[in-house]
C-alpha cells in the first residue's frame, strides 16, 4: 500500500483561490463600496421608467465591478 502525499502548496492554491473569491464577494456587495448597488439602483430605474438613469447607474456598476475584480484578481479564470 503506497502512503499517500500531500502537497502543501496544492492546499494552499485551493485555500487561496476559495479567499480570494470570498473577499471579492464582499466586496462587490457592500453596501457602500461595492458594485451590486449600482446594479440594484439600476433595476430601480429601468422599473420607474428611468432608462436613462439605469443606464448611467449600469455603466458605474460595471465600472466598480471591474476596479474589485482587479483588486482581487482570480488568476485568469
Amino acid at each position: 500500500m503506497q502512503e499517500e502525499r500531500i502537497d502543501p502548496q496544492a492546499i494552499y492554491d485551493e485555500y487561496a483561490e476559495k479567499e480570494i473569491e470570498s473577499r471579492r464577494r464582499r466586496a462587490y456587495s457592500d453596501p457602500d463600496t461595492g458594485s451590486d448597488r449600482y446594479f440594484a439602483e439600476s433595476s430601480k430605474l429601468l422599473a420607474m421608467g428611468d432608462v436613462e438613469g439605469a443606464e448611467a447607474a449600469k455603466i458605474k456598476g460595471v465600472a466598480r465591478a471591474l476596479e474589485i475584480k482587479k483588486e482581487y484578481p482570480d488568476g485568469g479564470k
